[in-house]
């Protein structure tokens, strides 16, 4: 292990799960290749007093050919064949005895462009149907989460087309956006959410009534926000107190619309990976709360399968706002001018909306609350979240308040106005 390697790690360990507060620990990594990396990361969080720790490997390859291979009445949990795929009742068991779980994700863009949309809405449904305890308590830290990255050759080719280093490149670029590059990772984060702290709590004070968007490629975007809702960032506690980060990176500050006032259209600026299927150059319109008119240039079927899975209820609405989130363009990751093809990554790029499911911790006293209860105050309940980029250089923000309207964001970033104070 390098250097640099071993501070990503004490990054995922310390900061990420704060593992020292944990009597278990299961690390997923979605490629196998990851597993050398996995080893070193249980190697450590035993040394650091977590009693259990277990390695998940999943493998997004064989997803691929399994779905392939497999007829739609096949990928059930009862096929042997597919379910290595859809089984993560893994994940709930971790949670159910308030573990930790850190995701090693590893995106390989356009995977699943040759796979059915059909196909892949059964596969999605029949895994959420094993992790019901980890998805309905993922934001009330019970147990504790956090998702990072590893790189592997295909990504780093669609991120570095035709380099003979994309690989070194691309994990470069990983540990730059991490902030592994200094020389105490979990000290920066610490002082990037001290200002990140600052401009949540003056969000909280200015009881935002709702957020109207615009910008050059024609997002004129109205979003109403429930009573009582709540600004949050990535500088959460666990149930002893101590910090967590559930995404790492991240640069956002963000909370959950009301979901039935959102109107008007927005336009999307970064490709949207969803499912191993690439989604480019796409628009949505939205009534009150709902999509009435969507296009894209590419991957519109795929957009349309997300919009309108055939499974529809109260509680799966993909076709309404779950979060508003606020990232500034001049952030360390956009200041890269890289497009990653991997939302965790090109969010914290970018402000951004995600369709599907809110944030029960974007309430006041939320995380107590039923799905119904939460409906019933505003919050969209779906079994999927789903994040897509609309920041822009030019992109204003603008809030309506008590006191009237107040500028969030000009050419981009936050107000100097609003940050006066910091």
């Amino acid at each position: 292990m390098i250097k640099t390697e071993e501070k990503y790690i004490e990054l995922l360990l310390q900061k990420g799960v704060s593992a020292s507060d944990l009597d278990s620990l299961l690390i997923y990594i979605s490629l196998k290749e990851h597993l050398l990396f996995a080893e070193e990361l249980k190697k450590r969080a035993l040394s650091l007093g977590v009693r259990e720790v277990e390695i998940m490997i999943g493998d997004t390859y064989g997803l691929h050919d399994m779905l392939k291979e497999t007829t739609i009445d096949e990928i059930t949990l009862d096929n042997p064949k597919a379910r290595h795929y859809i089984d993560k009742s893994k994940w709930d068991e971790y949670a159910k005895k308030h573990g930790g779980i850190l995701f090693l994700t590893s995106e390989i863009p356009g995977i699943l462009d040759d796979i059915s949309q059909e196909k892949i809405q059964k596969w999605s449904t029949e895994q959420f149907k094993t992790n019901k305890f980890y998805r309905e308590n993922l934001f009330t830290n019970i147990f504790t989460w956090t998702i990072a990255s590893l790189p592997n050759e295909k990504w780093a080719q669609q991120v570095f087309p035709n380099d003979s280093n994309a690989y070194d490149k691309l994990y470069e670029a990983i540990l730059t956006a991490c902030m592994v590059d200094n020389d105490d990772p979990v000290k920066a984060w610490d002082d990037f959410f001290s200002r990140c702290d600052l401009i949540t709590q003056r969000l909280n004070e200015m009881d935002i009534k709702g957020l109207h968007y615009q910008n050059a490629l024609g997002t004129d975007l109205r979003i109403a926000l429930p009573p009582n809702h709540i600004w949050v960032n990535s500088n959460e506690k666990n149930s002893k107190g101590n910090p967590i980060m559930c995404n790492i990176p991240s640069y956002e500050i963000f909370s959950s619309p009301d979901y039935a006032g959102t109107n008007g259209i927005v336009y999307s600026t970064k490709p949207w990976v969803l499912y191993g299927q690439i989604i480019e150059d796409f628009y949505l319109v939205f009534k009150d709360g709902e999509v009435v008119e969507y296009g894209a240039k590419k991957g519109e079927e795929a957009l349309s399968r997300f919009l309108y899975p055939k499974e529809v209820g109260t509680m799966n609405r993909t076709d309404r706002l779950g979060e508003v989130a606020f990232v500034e363009y001049d952030s360390p990751i956009s200041r890269t001018g890289l497009v990653y093809y991997e939302t965790l990554f090109d969010e914290n790029a970018s402000c951004h909306l995600a369709l599907g499911n809110s944030f029960c911790n974007a309430i006041v006293d939320g995380e107590k609350m039923s799905e119904e209860e939460l409906l019933a105050c505003g919050l969209n309940q779906a079994e999927e979240h789903e994040d897509f980029m609309i920041g822009t250089e030019d992109l204003s923000i603008v809030a309506q308040t008590p006191d009237g309207e107040v500028p969030i964001f000009e050419n981009g970033n936050f107000c100097k106005k609003l940050l006066r104070k910091f």
